[in-house]
């Protein structure tokens, strides 16, 4: 893994009521919220961020593996 996790975001990325600054809200955002409301207010609201996907290494090293195999 190239950076620890951290699952928690700054204070400029979370949603606060009471703040008379505007909230951004991007397509990823909207696309999260689309596909799971929870996970949309944990990151919104609270400040969780997913945790991140595996790296695309695994899936070239498992695709070069499958050749060989399929080439043997």
């Amino acid at each position: 893994m190239g950076y620890p996790y951290n699952p928690r975001v700054g204070d400029n990325y979370r949603y606060e009521k009471d703040s008379s600054k505007p909230f951004k809200v991007s397509r990823t955002k909207i696309e999260l919220f689309y596909n799971c409301p929870t996970c949309f207010y944990k990151d919104a609201r609270l400040g969780l961020r997913l945790p991140p996907s595996p790296s695309w290494a695994i899936n070239s090293a498992v695709d070069s593996l499958l050749k060989k195999e399929m080439d043997f």
